[in-house]
C-alpha cells in the first residue's frame, strides 16, 4: 500500500497590533512593515540587496493584514520611532477611490497598481524571488 503522508503546516499565532507597535518602539532597527506573510516573500530581493550593500539593521515585519498595518501606522504617527519605519501596503480599492488623506504620507508606501504582487511581476522576473531550492523545483 503506497500512501502519502499528509503534513500540515503549524500555524504560528500572529502578533497583535499592540505587540508589533511595542516591538517597533523598542527597536533600534529600521523596520519595514508589510501587510502579510506572503508579502515578505516579495520583499526577499530587497532584503538580500540591502544585506549585500551592508545594511544589516533592517527588519521585515508582517502586520497580519492591511487593517492591522494601518492600525500600527496610526499608533506610531506621533511617535519618534516612526522615523525608523516604512509601511508598504497595496492600494487595493484605493486605485479607484483615491488614497484617504490620513494615509497620504511618505512613511506609507503604496503600490502603483492594485497589489505589490502585480507591481513586482510587471517589473521583475519571478525567478528573482526564488531561493535555490525553488529554482530547482520550478525549472
Amino acid at each position: 500500500m503506497n500512501r502519502k503522508l499528509r503534513t500540515s503546516k503549524l500555524s504560528v499565532p500572529e502578533a497583535t497590533v499592540d505587540e508589533i507597535t511595542s516591538t517597533i518602539k523598542r527597536s533600534n532597527l529600521f523596520n519595514v512593515i508589510v501587510e502579510g506573510r506572503d508579502d515578505i516573500v516579495a520583499f526577499r530581493v530587497l532584503e538580500r540587496k540591502l544585506h549585500l550593500a551592508g545594511y544589516q539593521n533592517v527588519s521585515l515585519i508582517s502586520a497580519g493584514g492591511r487593517p492591522k498595518l494601518l492600525d500600527i501606522y496610526r499608533n506610531l504617527v506621533d511617535d519618534p520611532s516612526l522615523a525608523r519605519c516604512a509601511f508598504v501596503c497595496d492600494k487595493d480599492l484605493w486605485v479607484f477611490s483615491g488614497v484617504p488623506e490620513e494615509f497620504d504620507c511618505a512613511e506609507l508606501i503604496k503600490t502603483d497598481g492594485y497589489s505589490i504582487e502585480n507591481d513586482l511581476l510587471r517589473d521583475y522576473p519571478p525567478q528573482q524571488f526564488m531561493n535555490a531550492a525553488e529554482l530547482l523545483e520550478f525549472s
